[in-house]
């Protein structure tokens, strides 16, 4: 690796000349490490760090959550090839040896921890320990294309764009077609309601997915649930566009929706800046029954789950509001909710 030059008491990046400050770890443009050789000069204080963040983590939280957790959807982050299964049995019974534990180790706890409380709803949980999280992986050096994944799932769970997209455009700087780099683009799209990004994103994922998946790639491993997850919300999104062009009757429950609902609810219930999605696990069967949705239609319904105001009354007749809750059901299944 090239030297650092200082101009101006400016480190300038080898790889792309930016000039960036003097203490800066990374380069502000292509995210180089520019400061490597002062790690080098600290290994004894990272460690430190580190084990200060799993101290606290220790002390303040419950170790049994910490350690380990029985929600399916996040088994692929603890049975990796850094929880064997030989050692699954006893997470709960005991803390674990900080003295063996790698850098990489140290974060990948603590951010099972934060993605475990996210999937449970504890949003506070998630965002306390979010920024350890992130502080404990950028003491790693040289730090894999999943670690940077990481540290853009904290940053979503921060609700920080701007650093999401900058760890996903670090991804792409390696593999340009990167399915967890255009999953983090696309979170993004969703979170800031762009209707059209989402749309162009999840294109290039469809398109990337076959080639990309063939490939022997341990993120595409630990975090393929995932994939296959936003691969499914494409594939039914796209499946109800064409739906929706070969469904001409005025009175099928699709056009129905995109008379009455879509204009709040998104054109195919993914929703928009005016209402909530409707294909959301919040709305699956279980949770909000059909007659949960007659009632909204009927009665209107204060807003409880969203930030969008409340949702009022609207003049539909009941057999027609049948024909539209049956094709909510059917987007939401097509989307793996049931």
């Amino acid at each position: 690796m090239a030297k650092n030059k200082k101009i101006d008491n400016k480190v300038v990046c080898p790889k792309c000349g930016t000039k960036n400050a003097t203490k800066a770890k990374y380069c502000s443009n292509c995210g180089t490490q520019i400061n490597k050789a002062i790690d080098r000069q600290i290994p004894k204080l990272k460690i430190f760090i580190l084990l200060l963040i799993l101290m606290f983590v220790s002390i303040t939280g419950s170790l049994g959550i910490f350690l380990g957790f029985n929600n399916d959807s996040f088994k692929e982050n603890v049975a990796d090839k850094n929880l064997p299964p030989s050692q699954s049995s006893t997470q709960n019974s005991r803390p674990p040896d900080l003295s063996k534990m790698s850098p990489r180790e140290a974060a990948d706890r603590l951010f099972n921890r934060v993605m475990a409380a996210s999937e449970r709803g504890d949003v506070n949980e998630a965002r306390r320990f979010a920024p350890m999280t992130i502080q404990a992986y950028e003491l790693i050096d040289n730090i894999n294309l999943d670690g940077l994944f990481h540290l853009g799932l904290m940053n979503l769970v921060m609700k920080d764009k701007k650093d999401v997209m900058s760890f996903a455009q670090r991804i792409k700087d390696e593999v340009p077609n990167h399915l967890l780099a255009l999953f983090l683009e696309y979170k993004v799209a969703e979170m800031a309601q762009d209707a059209n990004k989402k749309s162009k994103i999840g294109k290039i994922f469809l398109k990337s997915y076959p080639k990309e998946i063939k490939i022997d790639r341990e993120e595409y491993v630990a975090h393929r649930i995932s994939i296959e997850d936003l691969r499914r919300t494409l594939k039914a999104v796209n499946n109800n566009k064409q739906s929706l062009k070969e469904k001409v009757s005025a009175e099928s429950g699709s056009s129905l929706f995109l008379k009455n609902c879509s204009m709040c609810h998104g054109k195919y219930a993914q929703g928009s800046k005016m209402g909530p999605p409707l294909v959301h696990k919040v709305y699956e069967p279980s949770h909000h029954d059909d007659a949960s949705f007659y009632r909204a239609v009927d009665q209107g319904v204060e807003a409880h789950h969203w930030s969008f105001g409340n949702m009022p009354a609207i003049k539909i007749p009941r057999d027609k509001v049948t024909k539209i809750i049956q094709y909510i059901r059917d987007l939401q299944l097509a989307a793996g909710i049931k």
